[in-house]
């Protein structure tokens, strides 16, 4: 009989070898300062682009 499994050309990524306790631990709390400064840079961002878009529309 055949293989009883599916063979891809992709195989799945599993180079991170960290235990699922290193996973879930807590993020240190530097980087997650930077990623909450990110965010809000990337919220402003966009709120300026509709700001200019409602501009433009307001003009028209």
């Amino acid at each position: 009989m055949g293989a009883s499994y599916v063979h891809t050309a992709y195989p799945r990524q599993t180079k991170d070898k960290r235990s699922l306790a290193a996973l879930a631990s807590p993020i240190d709390p530097l980087a997650l300062q930077k990623l909450k400064a990110q965010q809000r840079h990337a919220v402003d961002v966009r709120r300026e682009c509709e700001a200019r878009q409602e501009a433009r529309r307001a003009e028209n």
